[in-house]
């Protein structure tokens, strides 16, 4: 089967880069031909990227000149002529529109809000609340979201139009399928008013570890973060609970983003600097090499987490897990068996969480050999990868 995958970028970046191309990798193995459409390149493990899409095009979705733009991409997907457009991340509207005219089955794959969020990240800029509402009128007051951050402008501040927003949200309701990653997704998708029979939920199973690193659980009482650093994943709620530990510990911070500066600033006024380091963004596959020594991982995010992929990741190596109750969470850490479940931006509630499992080894081991055995039997990997590609094969059978 020839699959087109579309996304605004080449090479490793986040959760939903990672989550194409360990995707395309085991698709590429059963067999399928992949080709990869985007805009611009991450410049990091692109090595990767070219290794399972070697039949890639680049062209710069926004800046472009339409009519150039649309007859570049129109030739290269009359070229590779696929079975299937598979889209990811894309913020151009006219591509989107464009893609309807193969007459080609279109599934979106639905990583997190942003084509159904002006802001893109769910929440309240001033309070960190999530929000559940169907978008229109309420995101010009209160949410405001109207008016989002600029950072590459002198100007701070740049206008979202909800009216191309509400368009994004009529376009995405037109494809053939679309797939998301949690129950939480699924709600959202259903609030916004899609179909509800053109949804189903495939959470990105981590790829199964063949040689486990399993942690010793040193008493250097080692915490890891890893994932960006930007103001939604919540890195400063959990410095402010850190903070407020009364055993020894060492937070590694794997990562980065624009909340660097404040979070190593933050770090510096709780007067914990000297236990906390910041180790920069680490390719995902030296990353395990961390998990050797430390204790527990933490996942503070405040934004709604669509699903909280580390989890899993982390759960195959038999580390507990301590996280806000934000978002797709839930669909996979129970509380007291992987981990803790702690109530949203409740930084008292994550210190002694973290503090249990610090002071007794013995529940946090218990908790890591639980989560593997969960993760192991209710994630599969191989399933995963199945489940997408029947879905594909049945879109393909339909519309031939």
């Amino acid at each position: 089967m020839k699959i087109l995958f579309v996304h605004d970028t080449f090479g490793a970046l986040a959760g939903a880069e990672q989550n194409i191309i360990v995707s395309g990798q085991a698709l590429q193995e059963r067999g399928n031909e992949l080709s990869f459409l985007y805009s611009h390149n991450t410049h990091k493990d692109e090595d990767k990227f070219l290794s399972v899409f070697k039949n890639n095009f680049q062209i710069d979705f926004l800046t472009q000149y339409p009519s150039d733009k649309i007859y570049k991409i129109t030739q290269f997907i009359n070229i590779i002529n696929p079975d299937i457009i598979y889209v990811h991340k894309i913020k151009d509207l006219s591509i989107l529109e464009q893609l309807f005219r193969f007459n080609k089955p279109l599934v979106r794959m639905v990583h997190d809000h942003d084509i159904y969020c002006q802001r893109t990240y769910r929440y309240n800029y001033f309070t960190r609340r999530p929000c559940r509402k169907k978008a229109g009128l309420c995101c010009y007051f209160p949410c405001f979201a109207f008016a989002v951050r600029n950072r590459n402008s002198t100007f701070p501040i740049k206008l979202v139009s909800l009216s191309n927003k509400l368009k994004e949200i009529d376009i995405c309701k037109k494809f053939d399928k679309l797939f998301v990653i949690s129950n939480y997704m699924k709600e959202e998708l259903l609030t916004q008013g899609f179909d509800e029979n053109k949804i189903t939920i495939h959470p990105p199973a981590p790829q199964t570890v063949t040689n486990t690193i399993e942690s010793n659980f040193s008493a250097k009482n080692i915490i890891l973060y890893i994932g960006q650093i930007i103001r939604g994943k919540g890195l400063d709620c959990l410095l402010h609970s850190v903070s407020k530990l009364t055993t020894p510990f060492q937070l590694l911070v794997i990562g980065a983003g624009n909340y660097e500066h404040y979070c190593k600033e933050l770090a510096k006024k709780l007067k914990v600097e000297d236990k906390v380091q910041f180790l920069g963004w680490i390719s995902h596959d030296q990353i395990s090499s961390y998990y050797k020594e430390a204790s527990l991982v933490v996942v503070p995010s405040v934004w709604p987490e669509p699903f909280g992929m580390i989890g899993l990741e982390v759960m195959r190596y038999k580390l507990p897990v301590v996280a806000f109750n934000s978002g797709g969470i839930p669909d996979w850490l129970i509380d007291g068996k992987n981990g803790y479940l702690v109530d949203w931006k409740d930084t008292e509630g994550m210190t002694a969480a973290i503090t249990k499992l610090l002071n007794n080894k013995d529940v946090a081991k218990q908790m890591g050999n639980y989560g593997y055995d969960y993760v192991n039997r209710n994630y599969s990997f191989d399933k995963y990868i199945e489940s997408i590609q029947n879905a594909f094969k049945d879109l393909s059978a339909k519309t031939s």
